[in-house]
């Protein structure tokens, strides 16, 4: 499959794609008001980009078997999302941004170990921490040696339990803190 779109559709209450195991382009869903489940249990691999955003009844996001996301990974203003779980991810080629989901109270990526550009998490204003990332190993410039790490001002400012606080980094931003 090249790329999937599902936006702007106001009455969709779900989209269940549970037979789809790899996209070989992006997967975009998006301005779906009513939007309250996405079902993509099988899915292990998208080669693009994966886009989730402004699904307004949008409450729990499963995509367990997701192992790789070949560019960007982008969870943003889903104003329901509780409760991430990307049990299977291991990698993103680009960036990964999860923002803007007010409810979001649990982030689980157990095994996300490398993002290849920047990892951010702001403005999810009920997440109480960012320990769902205890496997994350390297965040930064695909695969660059050069690379920084956490100061104690940095995580004194924070403020929040953050397990990955070793790993090597050339851009992080949590809750708007940021780090080049």
């Amino acid at each position: 499959m090249g790329e999937l779109r599902i936006f702007d559709n106001e009455a969709l209450p779900a989209f269940f794609a549970p037979s789809l195991v790899e996209a070989r382009g992006g997967i975009s869903i998006y301005n779906n008001p009513a939007l309250g489940e996405i079902n993509v249990q099988n899915l292990a691999r998208v080669r693009g980009g994966f886009l989730i955003g402004s699904n307004g009844a949008l409450a729990v996001m499963r995509i367990d078997a997701l192992a790789e996301v070949g560019h960007s990974l982008t969870i943003k203003n889903n104003g329901m999302l509780s409760v991430i779980r990307a049990s299977g991810l291991t990698r993103v080629g680009r960036d990964v941004k999860i923002y803007g989901n007010k409810m979001l109270v649990q982030l689980e990526a157990d095994n996300l170990a490398r993002v290849g550009n920047s990892l951010r998490i702001y403005s999810n204003l009920m997440l109480p921490d960012f320990n769902g990332l205890p496997s994350l190993a390297c965040v930064g410039n695909r695969g660059s040696e050069k690379l920084g790490r956490f100061s104690d001002d940095l995580k004194a400012r924070v403020g929040k339990a953050f397990d990955a606080w070793n790993t090597p980094v050339c851009f992080y931003q949590l809750n708007a803190v940021v780090v080049y």
